[in-house]
């Protein structure tokens, strides 16, 4: 898994995001415009657990995850409500859907008689995101 250095926002171009199975990747989602790439791992010191590629030439705006913290510091309000944005898009838009397909292909893989073993990142434990929700909560107090 990759730690995220900054939030990259997208103004135009396409990308892919999906997650590898015995070593082969498979691209499942597909964002353009008006999204962010890794807003939700710098807003929670997390790392990255899918893959992220460019579909078509991207033109981007970026923050570096120092300047984006010295940003919130100044901001308290502010910080609340950009992390629940990040966390919602993350969870609705890209966590959920990807797992759920990501099991079906484990799923898939398992009854296949050519693969002995299927490798793939197991989920995080069970109701991570919504202790991120409490943590984001009493943040904003």
């Amino acid at each position: 898994m990759i730690e995220s250095d900054e939030i990259i926002f997208v103004e135009k171009g396409v990308y892919n995001i999906g997650y590898e199975i015995n070593k082969k990747e498979f691209l499942r989602r597909q964002f353009g415009p008006s999204t962010n790439i890794g807003g939700y791992q710098v807003s929670t010191n997390s790392r990255f657990q899918f893959n992220y590629r460019a579909w078509t030439k991207m033109k981007c705006l970026a923050i570096r995850k120092d300047r984006y913290w010295k940003l919130l510091r100044e901001f308290p309000f502010f910080c609340s409500q950009i992390k629940m944005k990040f966390w919602d898009h993350y969870s609705h838009e890209v966590y959920q859907p990807l797992v759920k397909l990501r099991n079906l292909d484990v799923l898939d893989f398992n009854f296949r008689r050519d693969y002995k073993q299927v490798l793939y990142l197991h989920d995080k434990t069970t109701g991570y995101f919504h202790n991120q929700v409490i943590e984001m909560f009493l943040e904003a107090g």
